[in-house]
């Protein structure tokens, strides 16, 4: 470097030749950093925004989930049959237990849409807003979900929003379900959880918001300012506005596809752009450094200057042309300084290209986590694009053939095809947004489930194109058939039960003596096949230890005097069938031995013993001691009947029931199969 007091005095053709070198020496390093500047200026500026688009696509995707979760639960309930019979208060149950926790509750309402019974909190449900009439009103005369507007008072001041859907009761009657999900759980599915300076937040039809990743309570049922209404003339877009209050911010917003909710991440313009000023600010200090140096290349020799200042124009070309960068050997550390500035500029475009690389990665790795494929179709030539997680989710290799969009709409299982091409071809410019499920046919001809969600695009050039993302719904659609067949399970055992205790209750009336003695043989009677019936259903339907059995129906009907029941016999399980038929016999044993046998009395006993033979027969013996004595003609009512009889023809066996002045001795063969669990003569407990 020149000392600060150096003086200089050069011939006036020097002085302009030296100016000029200066002027070869700046302008270019100027024009090439200021052209640097303002690529990686727009390059920020296309990062950022493909960033919050991209964040605000996948905030979309997971509220249209969770708003597909609510919708399906909803119809799953609206199959009850708590509510195909009218009981509110079961309905009211199952809904609890569908939504316990999440803040959501369901509410029944009848075609007035006057609420039926109270909602699960126990308070009577609330009159139906005007506005959200013509809602509840489409949803119960269709099978589709309707969504309601912002609702500040949803229930007891909570604020949120209501989901509507049609349903029938017994008789064809027409209620609707109203879901009333809370602006809190809706906000939940905006939060990521990361430091970034995007806030999420969504707004009703009306740009009324309802919720919001952080600081909720600010903005909720504020409306979005008129500038940013004005400015949202398109399904999505990238836009600059200011928000409530008054802040100039970027914002990119879309709509959820099946609510339609507007779902939008904004982030203040100051923090945005305090990148592109720290850029703007290494230009000023390059440009500071570039005059320094202009100042020092005047005190060198001409030809000094010209050579070092031709090196580095050579490698300003280079850069520009993005060629490599030769090496400058030269005296002169300001000219070496500025070759190592321009090759920092090199490194730090390449670093924010690899930036810019982990994002779309990481992008990437998130939709194969979630299982999602990437496709695009170009209906003007019918041509397909896939990403490596639509083959894999097909089957296919990306060595094979690209498929055609017709290709592709052959390996739709025939019975949705109709429907699927029908959908296709329905959307346009006005009708943007694609949402299907249907069957499909992989490459090795399995059939899978898969969900579509897409949206059509329309080039200025006049091409057209629909660009969306696949997943596999196989597991879910195999677990609500599931859940349907064991819904159907339990409804015809419920109808079975309710005959047998319609019948119980008019056989035990015809040989009461009275009202009260009906009442409380009856109730005995239900309470010993409740003890079954949780037996069997804690088994889940497959096997019951007879132990358990005898053990359950004698505390239903005995209570504390069910200690004086002694049970001694090998570890048999029963199957449902048997368990029923045999848990009513024990149920009349036992009533009988509390009103006149053994148990009647404070120091009776029952015996209970049970054994298998050789040849796989089941014996089970009921003895009765120390109690009064037992008339050895007994009245046969409904009691014995059951026990001789229906035990007897049930389960194929030899029932028998012997009162002497000892006690009640009841006896019970019959072939272990008739009555054992599955195929196992018995099993270890």
């Amino acid at each position: 470097m020149v000392p600060a007091n150096a003086s200089f005095r050069l011939p006036w053709p020097m002085s302009w030749h030296l100016i000029a070198m200066m002027m070869a020496v700046i302008v270019p390093a100027l024009s090439v950093t200021a052209w640097l500047l303002a690529r990686n200026t727009e390059q920020q500026q296309e990062k950022i925004e493909r960033e919050a688009m991209a964040r605000v696509d996948t905030l979309a995707l997971s509220v249209d989930s969770v708003v597909f979760g609510i919708v399906s639960a909803l119809k799953a309930l609206s199959t009850s049959p708590a509510l195909e019979q009218a009981d509110v208060a079961q309905f009211n149950a199952q809904t609890q237990a569908t939504f316990s926790g999440v803040g959501i509750d369901v509410v029944l309402r009848d075609e007035n849409f006057v609420g039926l019974g109270t909602d699960v909190f126990g308070k009577a449900v609330a009159p139906v807003r005007d506005v959200d009439r013509v809602a509840a009103s489409t949803a119960m005369n269709s099978n589709s979900a309707q969504f309601s507007s912002f609702d500040s008072d949803l229930r007891d001041g909570v604020a949120g929003m209501s989901i509507w859907l049609g349903a029938k009761t017994a008789g064809g009657k027409k209620v609707v379900l109203q879901a009333r999900v809370s602006s809190d759980f809706l906000s939940r599915a905006l939060y990521s959880g990361d430091e970034s300076p995007w806030i999420a937040s969504m707004s009703d039809k009306n740009f009324v918001i309802f919720a919001r990743s952080i600081d909720l309570k600010s903005v909720l049922g504020k409306t979005r300012s008129a500038e940013t209404q004005s400015k949202s003339i398109a399904t999505n877009g990238f836009i600059r506005t200011r928000n409530l209050k008054g802040v100039p911010t970027l914002q990119a917003y879309t709509h959820a596809g099946l609510p339609g909710w507007r779902v939008s991440v904004a982030a203040p313009v100051s923090v945005i752009d305090r990148g592109m000023q720290q850029s703007w600010n290494r230009f000023l200090g390059i440009a500071a450094v570039l005059a320094m140096l202009a100042v020092g290349v005047a005190s060198y020799l001409a030809g000094i200057i010209s050579k070092a200042v031709k090196d580095v124009s050579d490698n300003a070309r280079n850069l520009a042309m993005d060629r490599p960068q030769a090496v400058i050997s030269t005296s002169i550390r300001e000219i070496s300084e500025l070759t190592g500035t321009l090759l920092k500029t090199v490194e730090e475009l390449s670093r924010r290209k690899s930036a810019l690389y982990e994002v779309d990665s990481r992008l990437k790795m998130a939709l194969e986590v979630g299982g999602m494929g990437i496709w695009e179709w170009d209906i003007t030539t019918d041509d397909m694009v896939w990403d490596s997680a639509q083959y894999a989710l097909l089957g296919m290799v990306e060595t094979q053939k690209q498929p055609t969009g017709r290709d592709f709409l052959l390996r739709i299982y025939p019975d949705d095809r109709d429907l699927v091409e029908a959908s296709v071809n329905a959307v346009s410019g006005a009708n943007p947004r694609f949402a299907k499920e249907f069957r499909l046919f992989r490459a090795d001809g399995s059939l899978c489930w898969v969900a579509v969600r897409a949206s059509f695009i329309q080039e200025s050039d006049g091409r057209q194109r629909i660009i969306g993302v696949m997943y596999d719904i196989t597991n879910d659609k195999t677990r609500s058939e599931h859940t349907g067949a064991l819904l159907r399970e339990v409804s015809h055992r419920s109808k079975n039960m309710l005959a047998l205790i319609l019948a119980m209750a008019r056989l035990t009336a015809r040989g009461a003596a009275d009202v009260q003695a009906h009442l409380r043989e009856f109730s005995l009677r239900i309470a010993g096949l409740s003890a079954s019936q949780d037996l069997i259903v804690d088994a889940s339907w497959s096997a019951v230890r007879l132990v358990d059995l005898i053990s359950a129906e004698a505390k239903a009907v005995a209570h504390d005097r069910s200690t004086r029941v002694h049970l001694a016999g090998p570890a048999v399980k029963l199957s449902p069938e048997a368990a029923q038929t045999l848990g009513m016999a024990f149920t009349e044993l036992t009533l009988n031995a509390v009103e006149h046998g053994a148990l009647a009395t404070a120091t009776g006993l029952v015996n209970v013993v049970w054994c298998v033979s050789d040849t796989d027969d089941l014996t089970i013996t009921w003895t009765e001691t120390g109690g009064p004595k037992t008339v050895t003609q007994p009245v046969r009512g409904y009691g014995l009947s059951v026990v001789e009889n229906l035990a007897g023809r049930s389960l194929g066996a030899a029932s028998s029931v012997v009162f002497s002045e000892q006690g009640v001795r009841w006896t019970l063969m019959c072939p272990l199969r008739n009555v054992a669990a599955g195929h196992a003569a018995a099993q270890a407990a």
